[in-house]
């Protein structure tokens, strides 16, 4: 009886630690699972599956969101009673990977901008467009002007043709008075209008003037990078070519990589074992992150670019592969770096690929390149040749563009400065009583032609030879004409 008695009370008490273990487990994992550098927040746990939840985990004070884990238990402790929770596959579904990958890190950023040589800017315009644009706007620019004295101030012009031949027919100093005053008033309108357009013609000028100074600075541009291909195409600088042309990938993939490895690393650092990480559902996967000879993480960064580290001892190796580029780089953890990138160039030498070669590498603060290109005697002085080409060739063609368009821009200012000095002269015109505007038609005048003829004919015959024969038989008071000033 009394053995029934302590058995029973073993089974209320065994009973009594499950019911409580159901009831507190969340506390218990929450507990189990907290060490110094990390801790989950909201932790569920459920029985079913052996699965945990949680609304955020904490690493190193960084917030790396919700996601769950399944979970395991083994023996810890002395003589290994004690059971220990293990991690076998941990899902992190929001990180901030951007935040992530932003964050400060001295020696990783330092390197991963050794990865990038960004391309000179371009110029904001090139000649090319520059000449382009300006001959547009001063085709528009003429075509007003013609469309302007042709059309919109034709009949006023022919009207103070008018005026003018009334006026030199008369022997009546009154109505010669009228006239002069029926000039001014027609005059002063013209005016204005001519000085409208006149100003626009010279703001244009101005700012040609002023904009073709670009031109000189495209064309010192020009010869720089000239300059540059050339220094470039050195066998000893031929490694620059990796960073220009594949920078921009190598840059962020090994910024991605390394600060993933960073982040790994904290995670394997830690009491609590993580054997199997995914990451924002496969953007990083890691796998055996208990067993360092098979520890695999992918990582898969921005525009397709993929990464696979493996772990090698306290190192971490970084293979990334393009069609034609390889990069290994090796990364301790810490503040060590080293990466070894081959790429195959098509475009150096007709016909021909190269293998460019060079080392990146990081000890504590100082960053190192090394050209590691190995040409053939062939290819070096194929190399040789195309670069005494370049400077001998493009130097002239870029000194004898840059003259063609020196003259092109001329030629616009000068058709420009034509059509302004055409103004001046229907200004001055007007003002004389002795001169007959003649208006020379374009093809954007819409007038008949016919019509067109007997204006000019009208103009240049029967009014000129009157006003200058009158002129001529006019009484002594009528040669003080030529100097009446209209204001």
């Amino acid at each position: 009886m009394k053995f029934l008695k302590i058995l029973l009370s073993l089974v209320l008490i065994l009973v009594i630690l499950l019911v409580g273990g159901v009831i507190f487990s969340d506390k218990i994992l929450t507990h189990m699972t907290t060490t110094k550098n990390s801790r989950f927040e909201n932790l569920k746990f459920s029985m079913k599956n052996g699965e945990i939840t949680y609304d955020n985990f904490i690493l190193n004070n960084k917030k790396l969101g919700k996601g769950k884990a399944i979970v395991t238990l083994s023996r810890g402790g002395l003589f290994g009673i004690i059971p220990k929770v293990e991690l076998e596959e941990m899902n992190l579904e929001n990180v901030d990977l951007e935040a992530i990958y932003a964050q400060e890190d001295k020696a990783i950023d330092s390197f991963s901008e050794k990865m990038e040589i960004v391309p000179q800017i371009k110029n904001s315009k090139t000649t090319d467009q520059f000449v382009e644009e300006t001959t547009k706007e001063t085709e528009t620019l003429n075509n007003n002007v013609n469309t302007f004295i042709n059309q919109k101030i034709r009949e006023d012009l022919l009207a103070t043709n008018n005026i003018k031949e009334i006026y030199a027919k008369s022997t009546d100093l009154k109505e010669k008075a009228a006239k002069i005053k029926e000039l001014n008033a027609k005059s002063e309108i013209l005016a204005k209008l001519i000085n409208s357009e006149k100003e626009n013609l010279e703001n244009k000028i101005e700012k040609i003037e002023l904009d073709r100074n670009m031109m000189l600075e495209n064309i010192s541009v020009d010869l720089s990078k000239l300059e540059k291909e050339i220094s470039l195409n050195d066998v000893k600088n031929l490694d620059s070519y990796i960073f220009l042309d594949k920078g921009k990938n190598l840059k962020i993939v090994t910024n991605d990589s390394l600060k993933t490895a960073k982040l790994i690393n904290e995670i394997e650092r830690l009491p609590l074992k993580v054997k199997k990480l995914n990451i924002n559902n496969g953007i990083i996967k890691a796998e055996n992150l208990d067993t360092e000879s098979k520890e695999k993480i992918e990582v898969n960064s921005e525009n397709n670019l993929k990464s696979i580290i493996t772990k090698s001892g306290s190192n971490y190796e970084i293979q990334y592969d393009e069609n034609d580029l390889k990069a290994k780089t090796i990364y301790n953890g810490k503040d060590a770096i080293i990466s070894n990138i081959e790429y195959d160039k098509s475009n150096i030498l007709e016909g021909k690929k190269i293998k460019i070669a060079s080392e990146v590498s990081l000890n504590k603060d100082e960053i190192k390149t090394t050209n590691k290109t190995v040409l053939n005697p062939e290819e070096e002085s194929l190399l040789v040749q195309k670069m005494t080409t370049l400077k001998e060739t493009e130097y002239q063609e870029i000194t004898k563009k840059y003259e063609e368009q020196t003259q092109a821009i001329q030629k616009l200012i000068d058709s420009l400065n034509e059509n302004k000095n055409k103004l001046d002269k229907l200004q001055k015109d007007l003002l004389s009583l002795n001169t007959m505007i003649t208006i020379e038609e374009t093809q954007s005048v819409l007038q008949p032609q016919n019509e067109v003829q007997s204006d000019k004919n009208e103009q240049k015959t029967n009014l000129n030879n009157t006003i200058m024969e009158n002129i001529k038989n006019q009484q002594p008071q009528n040669n003080t004409d030529n100097k009446i000033k209209i204001n």
